[in-house]
């Protein structure tokens, strides 16, 4: 999946977040990524050089696993000691050129 980062958010604003999925990475870290279910991910920034006319993966950011899903799991079962200092986490979102 092409993704675009939106920064670092802290549990206050990823509770108000409507749809979204926490991931495990392979380097035993959580990542979040809005409106998408998908089981596995690998993660990948566009080539800078061919946008607007293509969305084609780009550079590798990471691979991770589903640990949580906000549309089959409870708010209150999201972990946050493998996020950034326990308290915010890395998020992005899937790119769109338009």
């Amino acid at each position: 999946m092409v993704v675009e980062n939106i920064g670092y958010l802290k549990l206050e604003s990823v509770l108000e977040l409507d749809h979204f999925s926490i991931y495990e990475t392979h380097k035993n870290t959580h990542i979040l990524v809005k409106n998408t279910s998908e089981d596995e991910l690998h993660l990948y920034f566009p080539k800078k050089d061919r946008l607007p006319y293509k969305t084609i993966e780009g550079k590798k950011i990471c691979r991770g696993k589903k640990v949580f899903d906000s549309k089959t799991d409870p708010l209150t079962t999201i972990n946050t000691t493998k996020w950034n200092g326990g308290n915010q986490i890395m998020s992005y979102i899937e790119y769109s050129s338009i």
